[in-house]
């Protein structure tokens, strides 16, 4: 027999994972909030009206980039709220989706 010791959810593919205490799992279904995002390289090429698959090397990952580690990330997939925190400071609240729900990015 097979037992889940863990769950852990990934909001930002590449990103440091957040354990879940409990999550409601369903049958062909993914866990919610996983991997819905990511955060592409400066120099990625998209289009949001013509939206094409990109390869994994378009996006920042911890494998490649170790300073991505100090990031803890938090993300509500219900309420599209994603926070990052450097060393327990809040650096980044912000909710990935408007009412419209077009992805919402903001460049300071």
């Amino acid at each position: 027999m097979n037992i889940i010791k863990n769950i852990i959810r990934y909001p930002i593919k590449g990103l440091s994972g957040e354990y879940l205490d409990k999550i409601l799992l369903e049958v062909n279904q993914t866990i919610p909030g996983d991997r819905e995002y990511a955060f592409a390289r400066f120099n990625t090429k998209f289009d949001q009206n013509n939206p094409v698959y990109l390869r994994k090397t378009n996006f920042l990952a911890l494998v490649k980039e170790e300073k991505l580690a100090k990031l803890s990330t938090v993300f509500n997939p219900k309420s599209k709220r994603f926070t990052i925190k450097i060393d327990n400071n809040v650096v980044v609240d912000e909710k990935l989706i408007n009412k419209n729900n077009i992805i919402v990015y903001k460049s300071s």
